[in-house]
């Protein structure tokens, strides 16, 4: 799973901010609910460095060290986790991360956060901020993830966009 985020990947958007899009996510991937607990947020991020460093992207921090760059990620997660929205999933039940789904033509999804409680279904999808210009697409990957799961069966299913670095969410 952790091979996804050091996978070339061609995309619009430029090297820097893809390293930061990235180690966000690995951030959320190794945070097992969204409890704000500030030293599992810093073990989750010395983790996602840890991975990171492994690559040569770390290169665009220029002259900031490993010390700043942990920082500064865990300050944007921290701020995330403590938004009011975010109190509300702390009942879930059932944090998934990186959930792997496949369409009927065979083509493969990753849905970065589903959260289970008995009433709902929960799908989030983490960008690293809000773009106007991209959030048609990122609403239609949302409700694609939305109709992947209806599709085997779950009910009553919302999702999120939710922006780490301007601490938003927006429900799609």
């Amino acid at each position: 799973m952790l091979d996804y985020f050091l996978e070339e990947q061609e995309d619009s958007i430029d090297s820097k901010e893809k390293m930061w899009g990235e180690l966000y996510h690995l951030v959320f991937y190794f945070l097992s609910n969204f409890k704000s607990v500030k030293k599992d947020i810093e073990i989750a991020v010395k983790q996602a460095v840890a991975i990171y460093e492994m690559t040569d992207y770390l290169l665009y921090l220029e002259d900031k060290n490993i010390s700043w760059l942990e920082d500064t990620l865990t300050f944007f997660v921290y701020n995330f986790l403590t938004l009011p929205l975010i109190k509300q999933f702390l009942k879930f039940d059932l944090h998934l991360n990186e959930v792997e789904l496949i369409d009927r033509q065979g083509k493969i999804y990753r849905i970065d956060r589903i959260l289970f409680s008995k009433e709902q279904v929960v799908v989030f999808d983490f960008k690293l901020k809000f773009d106007e210009i991209y959030k048609p697409k990122y609403e239609s990957q949302v409700r694609k993830y939305i109709s992947l799961l209806s599709g085997i069966g779950y009910n009553n299913i919302i999702g999120y966009l939710a922006y780490i670095k301007d601490g938003r969410i927006d429900k799609v």
